[in-house]
């Protein structure tokens, strides 16, 4: 079900699209609540990051982020944004008119190397061993 462009598209509006009609952005938000309730800021775990942004929030203050979900295609995406610091999409607009969508970290807030970061596609139902402790 996560693999489509469509699905693809809505989650890369959803996470570095613009903010609509007062609605705050979920994953930059639930980092920064994650962020303000964590004391010792080493390494974060952020599971189903989806196409990443919430892990690029954190690793911002965090030494280490590893950003994992299911779904090997928005890993892929989260991957590419932190390689190319950019990505491409279509937003679709009304029926089947859509918009070409850039966006980069740099226009969003986001302004470092995030070489802290890793994205894994990996089940959180069944978790490598080294997540387990």
């Amino acid at each position: 079900m996560y693999k489509t462009d469509s699905i693809v598209s809505q989650y890369c509006e959803f996470h570095y699209g613009d903010e609509n009609f007062g609605v705050k952005n979920f994953s930059k938000e639930i980092a920064k609540i994650a962020l303000k309730y964590s004391t010792i800021k080493r390494k974060a775990l952020d599971i189903g990051c989806a196409v990443g942004r919430s892990s690029f929030e954190l690793a911002n203050e965090f030494q280490y982020v590893d950003g994992m979900d299911f779904s090997d295609r928005f890993i892929e995406v989260a991957t590419e944004m932190k390689k190319n610091k950019k990505l491409k999409y279509e937003r679709l607009e009304e029926g089947s008119l859509v918009s070409y969508q850039e966006r980069t970290l740099e226009e969003i807030g986001l302004n470092k190397s995030y070489n802290n970061i890793t994205f894994l596609q990996q089940d959180a139902t069944n978790l490598k061993p080294i997540y387990k402790d």
